[in-house]
């Protein structure tokens, strides 16, 4: 009789929804159907209940006070909605697909989103928006975290072609969603206007273009990526590798590893095994077939980002500067770095058996081990 009397007079706190929640998000989208069934699954709130993103921030990760000292929680605001933290901070993920652009992150995030679990995506660590670093902090055991690793030698190239061409609207949705920072970051450089101007450039001028973006994004972004990863995660995978060496895939058990999230670490090309990978690590998460990868056959550009890699010819200091990235430490890529007569070269693919001692001799090689 007190609680139900004090339930009358102290306001309702807004808790983020129980781990079985999602079932009932199910069965209500099945019965709505089309858009609503995607807006019962979104991890974005449905309004704005906060003056700022920090703000946001710190109320939807449980403060009550925000970087003003307002509070996050008034009466007013809890009245307005039946359930205010997921009206407000959106539901909280069961599942992050956490890794860097272009390693087919799209096509792992509609596959997990049509087993109906609650499924946010990031590329980024810790910077404006909704970055890993803050869907993680909201996730409760038990939880999973899927990343990718792709070889620099291609997924560089790939994410320069994609992002070449952005228009007024796309580069203002991504510094509104990720800050002034991220334009920088993602190896857009503002050289192409327009995808005609893409299209009809010489080589030697998207070479140039590509090199400079290549350089600041190796040196920048991808130079400690994985690294930065196992910060906010809890693990390292670097040690994980060497245990298993040899291995298409990595998983890490979150009671095993003393981490909060399951971790599930795919390679970019062996995407033949990532079904088999995903039948251990969540069996209800079956793996579309007919989904885009987000490929470069999808877009305008496809015939000359053919011939772009057909051509290419890293310089000394690109390769140096990719192959100091903590991929290239990843058990996945031992050997793709190859020393020959004092200058690093970069090779595509993964892990390849070993030259022997007397083949390196030979050749003046030094492998990285």
């Amino acid at each position: 009789l007190c609680r139900m009397a004090m339930s009358l007079v102290a306001p309702r706190q807004p808790r983020p929804p129980p781990a079985a929640s999602w079932l009932l998000a199910a069965w209500l989208a099945s019965r709505l159907g089309g858009a609503g069934a995607r807006g019962m699954r979104s991890m974005e709130p449905a309004r704005q209940c906060f003056n700022g993103e920090l703000a946001h921030r710190l109320c939807c990760l449980g403060h009550k006070f925000d970087d003003h000292m307002k509070e996050c929680w008034p009466p007013a605001l809890l009245e307005q909605e039946l359930d205010p933290y997921v009206a407000c901070c959106g539901w909280v993920p069961d599942v992050l697909v956490y890794a860097p652009p272009k390693t087919a992150t799209k096509y792992l995030l509609e596959s997990v989103r049509n087993s109906w679990l609650r499924v946010a995506q990031s590329h980024w660590h810790s910077m404006v928006g909704y970055e890993a670093n803050y869907e993680f902090e909201r996730m409760k055991p038990p939880c999973y975290v899927i990343t990718v690793a792709r070889n620099p030698y291609l997924r560089h190239v790939s994410q320069y072609f994609y992002f070449a061409v952005q228009n007024e609207k796309s580069l203002a949705h991504l510094e509104l969603r990720h800050g002034d920072a991220i334009l920088s970051r993602m190896m857009w450089t503002g050289r192409w206007a327009t995808e005609k101007d893409f299209s009809n450039a010489p080589f030697n001028f998207l070479r140039a273009d590509f090199k400079k973006a290549n350089l600041a994004h190796s040196t920048d972004f991808a130079v400690n990526w994985f690294r930065r990863f196992g910060d906010v995660v809890g693990v390292d995978l670097f040690d994980a590798g060497k245990r298993r060496p040899h291995s298409k895939y990595i998983m890490i058990n979150a009671s095993a590893a003393k981490c909060k999230c399951n971790v599930l670490v795919l390679l970019y090309e062996h995407l033949r095994h990532w079904g088999m990978a995903m039948g251990r690590f969540l069996p209800s998460v079956h793996l579309q077939t007919k989904v885009k990868v987000n490929t470069a056959a999808e877009f305008f550009y496809n015939g000359l980002y053919k011939k772009f890699v057909a051509r290419l010819r890293y310089t000394s200091n690109e390769t140096e500067a990719m192959c100091e990235s903590d991929t290239m430490f990843l058990s996945f890529y031992t050997g793709r770095c190859v020393k020959r007569d004092g200058k690093w070269e970069i090779l595509p693919g993964t892990r390849q058996a070993l030259p022997t001692m007397e083949e390196m001799r030979r050749h003046g090689l030094v492998v990285r081990r």
